[in-house]
C-alpha cells in the first residue's frame, strides 16, 4: 500500500549507504557528543554527573539527538526537516493536540477513579518548592526527550526500513521491537523482565502505526508527551528510570505487571478507536465544508 509519509524518504538521498552514515551520525550526536561533553564539565568544574539533577541529566543527550536528526535529514539525505514529520505542507499543531489529548484522557480517568476508592494505592509525594522547578523544566525537556525519540524510532526508522518493507503492520513490528531493545538497560526492566520489554514494544508499535495510518508524527508525539508527562509528573512508578523526579503522587501498589501489560493493550486500543472516530468526523466536517 502506498503510504505519503514513507514516500517522503525518497523526495531525497535514499540509499542505504545514506541511512547507514545518518544513523551513525545520529548516535554519535545522541551518546559520544554528551559523553565528552559531560567528561570535560566534570574536569573543569568537580562537578560529576552523580551530583548533578538526574532528570536534567538524562534529558541533555535527547537535545543533540534532535540536532543530529536535522542534520542527517538536510545534509545527508537533502530533503527538507519536515518530510520526517509529516506528508503535508506544514507542521499540523492540532494532530499533536489530539494525540495528546486521547492518551491523557483514559489514564486520568482510570487514576480518578482508582483514587476515590482505593486511595491507599498512591502516596501524596507533591512537595510545592522542589515540584514547580522541574515540573517547569520538565515541560520543556519531555517534549524534547519525546520529539527526540518520535523523529528517531517512528521518523527515520520508518522512512529507513520502508524503503524495503511496506506493510504498515510489519514496519509497525521492526519499529516495535527496535523500540524496545533501546528502553532494555532501563531500570525498570530489571525488576519487569520479558513482560516490561513486551510493554516498551507494545509503545513502540502502537505509535509506529498511528504515524503510518495517519502521515502524521504529530500525533505520536502528542501521546507520547502525554504518557511521559503523567508518568513522570502526574503519578510515578518505583523503579522508573525517572525515579526521585519530583511527582504529585507516587504508585505504592502492587499492581502485577503482567496486568499493566494487558491494561496499556487495552487502553492503546481504545485510544486507536478514538482516534479513528475523531479523524473520520473531520473528513465528513471537511466534505461539508
Amino acid at each position: 500500500m502506498d503510504n505519503r509519509f514513507l514516500n517522503n524518504a525518497r523526495q531525497g538521498e535514499s540509499s542505504f549507504r545514506s541511512f547507514l552514515s545518518g544513523f551513525i551520525i545520529i548516535l554519535i550526536f545522541t551518546l559520544v557528543i554528551p559523553g565528552i561533553i559531560f567528561i570535560a564539565f566534570e574536569l573543569v568544574s568537580g562537578i560529576g554527573i552523580d551530583d548533578m539533577n538526574q532528570y536534567v541529566v538524562t534529558n541533555i543527550p535527547f537535545i543533540f539527538a534532535v540536532i543530529g536528526v536535522f542534520i542527517v535529514i538536510k545534509y545527508i539525505h537533502k530533503r527538507p526537516i519536515k518530510t520526517i514529520i509529516n506528508s503535508s505542507t506544514k507542521i499540523n499543531i492540532s494532530n499533536f493536540m489530539c494525540g495528546f489529548l486521547v492518551w491523557l484522557f483514559i489514564p486520568l480517568i482510570l487514576f480518578l477513579i482508582t483514587y476515590l476508592f482505593a486511595p491507599s494505592y498512591y502516596k501524596l509525594t507533591f512537595e510545592v518548592n522542589e515540584f514547580i522547578p522541574i515540573f517547569l523544566i520538565g515541560i520543556v525537556l519531555t517534549f524534547i526527550q519525546v520529539f527526540a525519540e518520535e523523529l528517531f524510532f517512528r521518523g527515520y526508522i520508518n522512512q529507513a526500513f520502508g524503503i524495503k518493507i511496506k506493510d504498515i503492520y510489519a514496519l509497525s513490528i521492526v519499529s516495535g521491537a527496535i523500540f524496545m531493545l533501546a528502553h532494555i538497560a532501563n531500570p525498570e526492566i530489571a525488576e519487569g523482565g520479558l513482560i516490561t520489554l513486551l510493554l516498551y514494544f507494545w509503545l513502540g508499535f502502537l505509535f509506529s502505526y498511528v504515524v503510518l495510518k495517519y502521515n502524521s508524527l504529530e500525533i505520536a508525539i502528542g501521546m507520547h508527551y502525554a504518557n511521559n508527562m503523567f508518568s513522570i509528573f502526574i503519578v510515578s512508578y518505583q523503579n522508573s528510570v525517572m525515579e526521585g523526579t519530583p511527582s504529585i503522587f507516587m504508585d505504592q501498589s502492587d499492581t502485577n505487571i503482567l496486568s499493566s501489560l494487558i491494561l496499556a493493550i487495552v487502553v492503546g486500543l481504545v485510544n486507536l478507536g478514538m482516534l479513528s472516530v475523531i479523524f473520520r468526523l473531520r473528513k465528513k466536517k471537511e466534505i461539508i465544508e
